[in-house]
């Protein structure tokens, strides 16, 4: 016979007969907190009881949790991009509470839901309702998600660390015990426009992961990890040499992958031979139009990293929010102009 609440029971066994249910008998567990009594009966009990019934247990109560994080791109994290957090309950003895279990198999659950809140500069940004842990994400007293994502609530915000702690409802926290510790900086990309012969096999678009120093935006050299399939690339308004709109020939483009803050978009040669230009967006979004500041938006399929998008250029060329996707022109057909100044000197013999 178990005589409690969530975080201490009181346990009798070999029992007959009436017992009350209360202090006097077992004690008093659990002081200023209401109490009530489960039970196993075998082999019977006056009434004609012939079944053993049994009492549900839990919540359990932790007595704090453990939290530890995973970056979203190696040793930083783009505010908006969802990082991995490990929650684990724990003892006084600092062991894991393995009954916080919040799965099928118990009813009602052992867990309860847990919430990560910023612990240092809480007041940049929130989790925008990521945050959240279910109680059936906790199996053995630990809780892995990859889904929380901290965003910045203004985009051009400097490079800062916000400290991640958990808790819930009974008040059960993190403070004063391991918390992670995220590396937020604030990420565009940057593309550039580019032009070659029509005659080539290959041209490469320029692309760069920047981030904002507090001040301009810079090279975000430690970016090892931002991607864009091709099938994101957004190729619309093909033009001939002359200016002109045209259906006469095509290119196709390449994924993209950023290292070290570099990477580039290859296009094909022209087919047919053909020459002019192309507009190119990169859907960074998730649905099957792209957000840039071009005309035309064909179908795509979106790359899933909305928080490299920005606002390029003036509030009053696109819009006002750093909510637009990346875009540049391809240009086959034009050969580059001189990149530096050469000074030529007349010999006379």
């Amino acid at each position: 016979m178990f005589y409690g609440a969530a975080g201490a029971f009181k346990v009798a066994t070999g029992l007959s007969g009436s017992v009350a249910c209360g202090n006097g008998y077992f004690g008093n567990p659990l002081n200023g907190v209401t109490k009530h009594c489960s039970y196993t009966v075998t082999g019977g009990v006056p009434g004609g009881l012939a079944a053993g019934a049994t009492g549900a247990l839990g919540p359990f109560v932790p007595h704090h949790f453990d939290v530890a994080l995973s970056q979203g791109c190696g040793n930083f994290t783009y505010s908006g991009q969802p990082f991995s957090v490990t929650v684990t309950a724990r003892n006084a003895a600092n062991a894991t509470t393995r009954n916080y279990d919040g799965g099928s198999a118990t009813a009602p659950n052992q867990a309860k839901a847990v919430t990560l809140a910023a612990q240092s500069n809480a007041g940049v940004g929130s989790f925008n309702g990521t945050g959240m842990i279910g109680a059936g994400s906790f199996a053995s007293g630990v809780a892995l998600v990859s889904t929380p994502a901290f965003t910045y609530t203004h985009k051009l915000t400097e490079s800062l660390s916000v400290t991640v702690g958990a808790n819930n409802a009974d008040g059960v926290s993190s403070t004063g015990h391991a918390q992670g510790i995220l590396g937020l900086r604030s990420g565009r990309l940057k593309v550039s426009n580019v032009f070659g012969p029509g005659a080539v096999s290959l041209l490469r678009l320029p692309v760069q992961a920047q981030y904002w120093t507090g001040r301009a935006w810079a090279l975000n050299d430690l970016d090892h990890c931002s991607s864009v399939p091709a099938s994101a690339m957004a190729l619309s308004s093909y033009r001939d040499g002359k200016g002109a709109a045209t259906s006469a020939w095509s290119t196709a483009a390449s994924a993209l992958t950023i290292a070290g803050g570099h990477g580039g978009v290859t296009f094909t040669a022209p087919s047919a031979g053909g020459t002019g230009s192309v507009d190119v967006a990169l859907n960074l979004g998730l649905a099957t139009a792209d957000q840039s500041c071009l005309a035309n938006h064909p179908v795509t399929v979106g790359g899933a990293a909305p928080w490299l998008r920005s606002q390029y250029g003036s509030t009053a060329a696109c819009a006002a929010a750093h909510d637009r996707d990346p875009s540049a022109r391809v240009t086959f057909g034009v050969y580059s102009p001189e990149s530096r100044k050469n000074m030529y000197a007349r010999e006379s013999f």
